[in-house]
């Protein structure tokens, strides 16, 4: 049987047709219907062709052609460095070059099954030093992408290239160089653990290199980082804080002199600091006076040992230390720091008196006391530290120091007197240090001891005003209910006092009650009015808008639906009976109350078109029936848009009359624009540029009575 063959010149000429004529598929699928001598050569040279033409993607097209259709051929290397060398010199596109370096490298690589049948043709030590040095230059590429584009994909691309490297060329001179890179890379995956442990081995496996030192400290922070990842509890916690301090240790006896020793003790002490073992801490921060960097961090050793004092309650040690930091501090003209200092010699002196208090030694405790008196305590500490003298002296009924203290106790807060102004004191106390909760406890105990009816009424508000603040609601709720139950209190007040048990019903996810309570607010309010009093309109129109609320959201959330008619007659009355609240709300010509339901009946209406809009077509229709249903419901939704524009024009008009702006006005003005672009964006730049009111007035402005939060 004579064997089927095409020369060389007729290879070319074929390949030359070929690129010309044919693409990618069409070529495969001529050629490709059986293979034949001369396939693997035509292939070849047809993307050669195709190359020569700049038809770069279709030469890329046929040597992937190529490599399908011959994965085991000792000449599909040569082939991928022929795609990889395309897209980085023909097309520049450096991103598809490294991804196909990447693919050559886990294609050809000494552990592949082609590398195993080719090898015996292969020129070893061309082939490693080409493969090695793609390895490297990929993975230093995804490395660098990773960092730019913080890209977790390309961190994990560039870890196992560098992975394949070390794991081939274990004996290459830059051997080193990559297993640091790989160290760093680790870390950037928050690989902590892996990274300690390749920092560590960069540091220590090698002869001096020049990533040793570096190498040693990232094994620190690799370290650190996951300890602080850790649990202080977790069983694995006290592991590796012992890694970290002997790779610490070593660290200071390899670069005893290197000026990072000072921070890496710094690293060391805040460990021990950090797991609670201040003796070592301490001891550490100690010894580090003796480090080349420690005149640098000096100030960080000085208040690491005042701290770990402090934290083991040796209080007179720690204010010397704080002492020493403040000096130095503003010495060096760190005068924040040395104002922190301070107030940690206060705390100190004050935590030591308690300590003493507690133990009964009242004498030394009350000495402190008058110490921190001395050391200029701020407002805030004034009083408590005021409150406790006078408390021990009392104790200790040493009269005429009583007499001393309490004459500048009241030269400082002259409102005070006897139990009511100690419970006074206490209250304002909590308030300043945000303690709600005594705040409302100790203001709630002091209306027992006053007999002012007006003094009472104050303390009872503030009690239920903090107890609002805590989750004590049921409390605040009680006192407010107590409140507006007086039988001297006004129309307005009551009103505001509903309406604040109303809020707290709501803070409580109790709707049902506090919809109650605003319903009797609405009555009362028409009841009032009715009688001749002024009621209070502005708890009246939020009260109102509170309840509107719900009746909005199910209008919005009502879609129109088969059959038409009948969903439309029911959301046509849904809308009416919304329009009709929010314009009793208007007519309390209250702006901000206007403007939002001007801005809220607006919404209406475009909710309305968007429902016709969106409405679907009778089941059944053709296509042609769909197409003039739709344009029927386009002509019956325009009206609601145009009744929109007119509303939110209407708005913008009132807010100009009334020189009154806010986020209802500014929103007409945005949905305007969405409405009617051409007519509206100009005009919404030039008010913004051109209109100056003379001082805009907010909701507060147009109340009936000054609000209890004023």
């Amino acid at each position: 049987m004579r064997k089927e063959s095409l020369g060389e010149e007729a290879v070319q000429y074929a390949a030359i047709s070929f690129s010309h004529y044919g693409s990618p598929d069409t070529i495969k699928e001529i050629i490709g219907e059986r293979e034949k001598p001369y396939t693997k050569k035509l292939f070849l040279s047809i993307g050669e062709a195709f190359q020569q033409q700049a038809k770069f993607m279709e030469s890329i097209a046929i040597f992937r052609t190529y490599q399908e259709s011959f994965p085991s051929s000792l000449q599909g290397m040569d082939v991928q460095l022929k795609v990889v060398s395309i897209y980085k010199n023909s097309l520049h596109d450096e991103s598809n070059a490294y991804q196909e370096s990447e693919k050559f490298i886990y294609r050809y690589s000494p552990e592949t099954d082609w590398y195993k049948k080719n090898k015996r043709f292969l020129n070893k030590e061309k082939f490693n030093d080409r493969l090695h040095t793609m390895i490297s230059e990929t993975g230093r590429y995804y490395h660098g992408l990773g960092k730019g584009e913080e890209d977790i994909k390309s961190y994990e691309r560039s870890s196992a290239l560098y992975k394949t490297y070390l794991k081939l060329y274990a004996k290459k001179k830059d051997y080193y160089k990559v297993n640091y890179l790989l160290a760093e890379v680790l870390f950037d995956l928050k690989l902590f653990k892996d990274a300690a442990q390749a920092y560590e081995v960069s540091a220590w496996e090698y002869e001096k290199t020049p990533f040793q030192e570096n190498a040693a400290y990232g094994a620190i922070i690799a370290y650190e980082q996951l300890w602080n990842e850790m649990s202080p509890d977790s069983p694995d916690a006290s592991a590796w804080a012992g890694k970290m301090i002997l790779a610490i240790n070593t660290y200071i006896t390899k670069f005893p002199d290197n000026a990072k020793s000072s921070l890496v003790l710094i690293k060391k002490g805040e460990l021990y600091y950090r797991i609670g073992k201040y003796d070592d801490a301490i001891e550490t921060f100690m010894n580090a006076r003796k480090s080349p960097g420690y005149n640098e961090h000096r100030l960080t050793f000085i208040e690491y040992i005042a701290d770990s004092y402090f934290n083991k309650q040796n209080f007179p040690e720690a204010e010397k230390n704080y002492r020493e930091l403040a000096n130095l501090a503003r010495e060096l003209s760190e005068q924040e720091l040395s104002n922190k200092a301070h107030d940690h010699i206060l705390i100190c002196i004050i935590n030591y008196a308690n300590n003493l208090t507690k133990s009964g030694n009242l004498k030394n405790a009350v000495t402190e006391f008058e110490r921190a008196l001395d050391a200029s305590p701020s407002a805030k500490d004034h009083e408590f530290i005021l409150n406790e003298t006078i408390k021990i002296y009392l104790q200790i009924k040493k009269w005429k120091k009583f007499d001393y203290y309490f004459a500048i106790y009241e030269k400082y807060y002259p409102e005070s007197h006897n139990l009511i102004t100690f419970l006074m004191g206490a209250g304002k106390f909590s308030e300043d240090n945000f303690d709600y909760m005594s705040a409302a406890k100790y203001y709630d105990m002091a209306t027992l001891y006053t007999y002012d009816p007006e003094e009472r009424k104050k303390l009872l508000l503030l009690s239920a005003f903090y107890y609002g603040k805590t989750d004590e609601h049921q409390k605040s709720i009680g006192i407010f209910t107590k409140l507006y139950q007086e039988p001297t209190v006004s129309d307005t007040r009551e009103l505001e006092y509903r309406y604040k048990v109303g809020e707290l019903y709501e803070e409580t996810d109790n709707s049902e009650a506090a919809l109650k309570i605003y319903n009797e607010i609405i009555g009362l309010h028409e009841e009032y009015v009715a009688r001749g009093s002024k009621g209070n309109n502005y708890y009246y129109g939020k009260a109102t808008l509170r309840i509107i609320e719900d009746s909005y959201h199910e209008y919005l959330n009502f879609a129109l639906s088969q059959p038409f008619q009948d969903s439309f007659r029911h959301k046509t009355s849904l809308m009416k009976n919304l329009i009709r609240e929010y314009m009793d709300v208007v007519k309390l010509d209250i702006p901000n109350f206007t403007t939002l339901s001007l801005f809220k009946i607006g919404q209406l209406f475009e909710n309305f078109q968007e429902s016709i809009l969106t409405s679907p077509p009778p089941e059944g229709f053709k296509k042609e029936e769909t197409e003039e249903y739709g344009y029927m419901l386009e002509e019956r939704a325009f009206p609601y848009e145009e009744k929109a524009k007119q509303i939110y024009e209407r708005n913008i008009n009132f807010g100009r009359g009334r020189e009154v702006t806010n986020t209802f006005i500014d929103q007409s003005y945005l949905r305007l624009a969405l409405i009617a672009p051409a007519l509206y964006k100009r005009e919404e730049d030039m008010f913004h540029r051109t209109v100056i009111f003379p001082k805009p007035k907010f909701m507060e402005e147009y109340n009936t009575h000054e609000p209890l939060s004023q």
